[in-house]
């Protein structure tokens, strides 16, 4: 043991000179992803000071740039662009004009044209030729196949919700990579986490903006917000949006769907288990999809089926009976009669809607919902799709459209989020900046093709890792056993272990699902939306009005003044140190909370020992031959390792969190 434990702390040493070599190197551009570890100490015999607690800390890895431009680190062209203040001059129109309507139009359609080909044995000879369309007429900015190079940090003690350890934090990440306050480059540093983590450093750097020095002001910090649980969030957001009642007899509402097929609903809808619900929307996608190619002619095109039943359009002329005018006309199926309400949680007084004129409802609000999921699902398919497949630029088309999607919803703490990164990308970089903070969004530790992911989820594999090493010995995040021995070698421990077990046959099972065409819950799913009849319209359809049109909705906020309260709270206190002449007042409101809705009726549940993090279960997705694997570890089910970003992933309260 003694000479294990030795070994390893010697290479943890060499470890720790060569990621302080970074910080001076004038061709290299470390980039800092961190994020909190804990674990929860049970006592089985417990004693006047031995209580059960919660260990806190945080972990860090430094990623090295690819492809590094020494202009993107330029903190003089960073104060020139944040000097023009553009971000005042923001409009909800701007930003809408920011998205790529025609790009996703035409990505859209590559994804019904591959369900098409995916499922369809006879079609099967035309599946290379679709994928290669997402990496060619639909492709933005395609990262270059490469593997990471990952230097992790020694942990430390420090609770990343607190902004005064969040600061001590970063400063012990800083002075491991070798910069510190009489040793620095003065360049901008790259720094990224979750949710919280993200609002908690530029919060910090409003609050040090009165030091002179570029190191004390954190003003070389340049904060980025990472993509997996971005997308974890959005995951989140349409599981609770379309699920339902659980008891309808709607079969566009998600919940219905998951009876169907003997899902349980989630126990938490606002915080999903990321890679079952991964498994149940790709399902009911992919059923959707299938029925209503089922409802046209073959030869039709790809980008008729998606105007015709992923578009926002389709979704407004179903709802009011707009028939006419209609260049692909709907299936008409019978006219709907209300079912017999004794067995169903639905009151006739909801089956029987009425416009505001009190004529009776003629269109077809669940043909209508249905439209609404699969586009919401084919958003989040999407980035999904593009971050495997190192696609930043697709990813980025879709991170714009969750900023209107987020805001509609109860998720609006990410729409903060997302709103400030954008703001900062668009508005407050330059061009090799901004450029370089895409190339380096996604990280490759195994440098396959289709095995990109987002660099926070990275850090969770290897938090996993650490979170088992510590507790074999019971040891502290801030301990020698962790800091010298465990956490600088964890990224070689993990490969050296995966290797190990695939070597000798022991490694576990994988989660892969079945081939799509013998998925015995499509089948169902497909059996069950022809009966109903789901993507025909059938007038008068409807199981009670639900508000599903988070994009639309968000829209509408924004429009309405949610955008102007944004810019407000997160401009009143930039500049202070340069306009104290002129009195400037901060505002009260230090957090980039500019989005929460006042009217939300979801309430931040703070952490405690009688409330333990949900499980979740720990696995991968990635791309092989085109074809998206999700794989889940059966045996294994990780406790949330970012439990201070519940709260931001699943509610849009003013209240800040402050532990």
């Amino acid at each position: 043991y003694s000479t294990t434990y030795n070994t390893l702390r010697k290479f943890g040493e060499w470890n720790a000179k060569v990621t302080a070599a970074l910080g001076s190197d004038l061709h290299r551009w470390p980039i800092l992803r961190l994020d909190n570890v804990q674990s929860f100490l049970r006592q089985r015999d417990p004693r006047m000071g031995r209580v059960d607690h919660i260990k806190l800390g945080t972990a860090g890895t430094v990623v090295e740039a690819v492809d590094f431009n020494p202009a993107a680190a330029d903190l003089d062209d960073k104060r020139a662009q944040l000097a023009k203040g553009r971000r005042k001059d923001l409009t909800v129109w701007s930003l809408l004009a920011l998205i790529d309507h025609s790009h996703l139009a035409t990505v859209m359609s590559l994804h019904w044209l591959k369900v098409l080909v995916s499922y369809v044995p006879e079609l099967a000879v035309y599946k290379e030729e679709v994928i290669k369309l997402f990496r060619t007429k639909a492709a933005i900015q395609r990262i270059p196949l490469h593997k990471s190079k990952i230097h992790p940090l020694s942990t430390n003690a420090f609770n990343e919700a607190q902004t005064t350890e969040l600061k001590d934090s970063l400063l012990d990440f800083l002075t491991q990579m070798g910069i510190t306050k009489d040793s620095h480059l003065r360049r901008l540093i790259l720094v990224g986490g979750d949710g919280l983590t993200y609002e908690k450093i530029v919060q910090l750097k409003r609050y040090l903006q009165f030091h002179d020095d570029v190191f004390e002001s954190m003003e070389l910090l340049e904060p980025i917000l990472e993509l997996w649980h971005t997308e974890w969030a959005n995951l989140s957001r349409v599981c609770e949006t379309h699920w339902g009642d659980g008891l309808s007899n709607d079969p566009s509402t998600l919940g219905h769907s998951a009876t169907q097929i003997g899902r349980k609903p989630p126990p938490n809808l606002k915080k999903v288990d990321y890679y079952p619900a991964c498994h149940l929307v790709d399902t009911v996608l992919d059923a959707r999809m299938l029925d209503c190619w089922r409802l046209v002619e073959l030869k039709a095109s790809a980008e008729e089926i998606h105007l015709k039943y992923s578009n926002a359009k389709s979704y407004e002329r179903v709802v009011v009976n707009v028939q006419v005018d209609l260049d692909i006309p709907y299936g008409l199926g019978e006219t709907w009669e209300p079912p017999a309400t004794q067995n169903s949680s639905v009151t006739a007084d909801k089956l029987e809607a009425s416009d505001e004129d009190g004529k009776p409802f003629e269109g077809d609000h669940t043909l209508a919902y249905s439209m609404i999921f699969i586009r919401d699902a084919l958003i989040y398919r999407e980035m999904a799709y593009a971050v495997c497949d190192g696609d930043i630029g697709r990813a980025y088309e879709c991170i714009k459209t969750m900023i209107f999607s987020f805001t509609g919803s109860k998720h609006t703490k990410y729409a903060t989020y997302l709103l400030e990164m954008i703001c900062n990308l668009e508005l407050e970089s330059g061009e090799a900046l901004r450029d370089a903070i895409k190339s380096n969004w996604l990280v490759n530790p195994e440098g396959l093709a289709g095995k990109f992911h987002g660099a926070d989820l990275m850090q969770e594999h290897l938090n996993l890792d650490l979170d088992e090493s510590r507790d074999h010995n019971d040891a502290e995040w801030d301990g020698a056993y962790m800091r010298e021995v465990v956490s600088p070698n964890i990224n070689e421990l993990r490969r050296i272990k995966k290797d190990l077990l695939s070597g000798l046959h022991l490694s576990k099972k994988g989660g892969k699902h079945a081939e799509p065409h013998n998925n015995p819950e499509l089948k169902t799913l497909l059996q069950v939306y022809k009966e109903q009849g789901l993507h025909l319209f059938r007038k008068g359809r409807t199981y009670g009005e639900r508000q599903v049109d988070d994009f639309k909705s968000g829209f509408e906020k924004l429009l309405n003044g949610k955008l102007q309260k944004f810019i407000r709270d997160t401009t009143t206190s930039r500049g202070l140190v340069q306009e104290l002449e002129g009195l400037l007042i901060a505002s009260d409101d230090s957090s980039i909370n500019g989005l929460d809705d006042e009217d939300s009726d979801v309430d931040e549940e703070p952490e405690t020992l009688d409330n333990v993090p949900l499980q979740h279960s720990n696995g991968m997705r990635y791309l092989e031959d085109g074809h998206m694997v999700v794989e889940i570890d059966e045996g294994s089910v990780e406790a949330s390792s970012d439990c201070e970003d519940d709260a931001a992933m699943e509610d849009g309260s003013e209240d800040e969190i402050d532990q």
